[in-house]
């Protein structure tokens, strides 16, 4: 097994986005490390669907959850609409977010749109290092 190089604490205060290459164990790493958290996992076809056509939806089911209640979005870039909500969340609300995505799929992430009115409230974590490794790796 390949010891992973991504430190996330365990309480996390601000919320991150995740992206690295696919199958890379983003996910895996994510479920391991918060199992008590929401997951929500947007390769979910008939869950990526209902927030595609609302997603307003995502502010209704978290808008009771108390402050600090950490939330992961898996494979975030398939519904780039609901950056608006998570951002709403943040603020009105006191929720922390994991955004996590294939680093092929976010370049649908506008640095003009979107993402940047999230840039100053969320940090960017990179898995790119850890990607390097575990490809590497994996050719031994």
């Amino acid at each position: 097994m390949i010891e992973r190089i991504c430190h996330i604490d365990n309480e996390l205060e601000d919320s991150i986005f995740l992206f690295g290459a696919r199958q890379t164990g983003k996910s895996t790493f994510l479920r391991q490390k918060f199992p008590d958290s929401i997951y929500i996992d947007l390769l979910d076809t008939t869950l990526k669907g209902r927030f595609c056509r609302r997603p307003s939806l995502l502010y209704e089911m978290l808008s009771d959850k108390e402050v600090g209640t950490l939330v992961i979005i898996d494979e975030i870039p398939e519904v780039p609409e609901l950056l608006n909500e998570v951002h709403r969340l943040m603020s009105e609300k006191g929720l922390v977010f994991i955004l996590c995505g294939s680093s092929a799929r976010c370049g649908i992430f506008n640095p003009t749109g979107n993402s940047a009115v999230l840039n100053s409230q969320i940090k960017n974590t990179v898995f790119s290092s850890a990607v390097a490794i575990a490809s590497a790796a994996s050719r031994i």
